[in-house]
């Protein structure tokens, strides 16, 4: 079975495996993403190769967690270009308003998660001239993005049609409106590569649960849960488990489930569930 839900529809597990195996068909360019869960937390999986030379930037963060194979995330910080690699296993937490394109190749597989929009907030698909230094805006929509799956492909198809595209250089539809906000320059962290982290703090996080990326400036919260009881709670937004390893049980409103390695549980706003570890590692994620 796919997925399992509670009887109030709050609590979601799903197989991972199965799911990725049933929706692959769905991972066609030039995004190849397939949503699992689109109400609040944006959880989509990703396969390759795609065939995307955009920046994206939005307001909120995006956590990738790359599966199979290596990838690529072009940015631009300081203001200059860099590849930056998230290896397989490899955790990372993109700033808000970074300018970004990711890059995917044949056989590999990662999980991207984003927030839901707010109704006054733009998303920017934006091109750079070829060749020019420093990074020189070609052609860009703002829009107010619903649908990360379906809303991205049309504007990328536009810009393959344009005039601006063939000649490689701004022109009258260019730039339909003002920048909705100026892209962020903050310093980038390293992925964290997720299985070396839970080695070296098996200690600490079988003790009490660890975050992660606490030295960044987020409005999010990710944490590694070990060997114990721990409560779960989604506040105001939805929380995230991604199993890592061994298996855990989830009690939600007397319902039990079992949930082991590479298995995606999502628990909807303003609920709460205890989750039991007695040999395993779960990761949470939420924002906040």
């Amino acid at each position: 079975m796919v997925e399992k839900r509670s009887v109030d529809g709050n609590l979601v597990v799903v197989d991972t495996n199965e799911w990725v195996a049933k929706n692959k068909q769905d991972f066609v360019p030039p995004v190849c993403n397939k949503c699992m869960f689109s109400d609040f937390l944006k959880v989509f999986f990703v396969g390759g190769p795609n065939s995307r030379n955009d920046y994206h930037i939005e307001e909120g963060e995006e956590l990738f967690y790359q599966i199979k194979g290596d990838m690529i995330l072009k940015v631009v910080e300081d203001g200059v270009p860099r590849d930056l690699r998230i290896k397989e296993g490899h955790l990372f937490l993109l700033p808000s308003r970074v300018q970004h394109s990711p890059q995917r190749f044949e056989e590999t597989l990662g999980c991207v998660v984003e927030r839901e929009r707010k109704q006054d907030e733009l998303d920017c698909v934006r091109y750079f001239i070829n060749d020019k230094s420093p990074p020189t805006p070609l052609w860009e929509r703002w829009f107010h993005l619903n649908d990360v799956v379906k809303d991205l492909p049309p504007v990328i198809q536009e810009f393959n049609g344009s005039s601006e595209k063939a000649n490689n250089c701004p022109g009258d539809g260019s730039f339909k409106r003002e920048p909705g906000f100026e892209p962020s320059n903050v310093k980038l962290t390293e992925p964290i590569n997720l299985s070396q982290f839970i080695d070296q703090n098996i200690d600490k996080i079988n003790g009490s649960k660890v975050q992660l990326f606490k030295d960044q400036k987020t409005k999010t919260e990710t944490f590694l849960l070990g060997r114990g009881e721990h409560t779960l709670e989604s506040g105001e937004t939805e929380l995230l488990l991604l199993f890592e390893r061994g298996e855990g049980v989830l009690d939600y409103n007397g319902e039990t489930f079992t949930v082991p390695a590479f298995h995606t549980v999502r628990l909807q706003k303003n609920s709460k569930a205890t989750l039991k570890i007695e040999n395993g590692i779960g990761l949470t994620f939420k924002f906040i």
